[in-house]
């Protein structure tokens, strides 16, 4: 077993024939932050807005009239928020291979190179 590891470990170095560039890196993750901002964002104004309802009913009943930081203080412990709140943002998650296929666009389109060769040491 510690044989085909190593094994594995030492085709999978060999293949590896190229040190990514800088503008790759760079790519990979404005790449990864495009594709799930929207998610975030729907995620986000959901969790806020069940914040402020929580808030203004807190408000209207009067319950944090005598507490530091008032209703908000309050609501801020007592909210808890459950993935039912936040069900509808899940159009927005990326589905399996959207990242690699928006890279592969986002490469193309600024016309960034995955690669450069390693240059043998002498």
């Amino acid at each position: 077993m510690r044989t085909i590891l190593i094994l594995v470990l030492l085709a999978t170095f060999s293949s590896a024939a190229c040190e990514l560039t800088v503008e790759y890196r760079k790519a990979r993750i404005k790449v990864r932050a495009d594709i799930h901002q929207e998610y975030r964002n729907c995620d986000k104004a959901a969790k806020s807005d069940a914040y402020y309802k929580a808030v203004s009913i807190c408000k209207a009943e009067g319950r944090g009239k005598n507490i530091a930081g008032g209703c908000f203080h309050i609501v801020g412990y007592e909210l808890v928020t459950t993935k039912e709140l936040t069900a509808h943002c899940e159009i927005f998650k990326p589905k399996n291979g959207d990242l690699d296929r928006y890279l592969e666009y986002y490469m193309e389109e600024n016309s960034i190179q995955k690669c450069k060769p390693i240059e043998p040491k002498t």
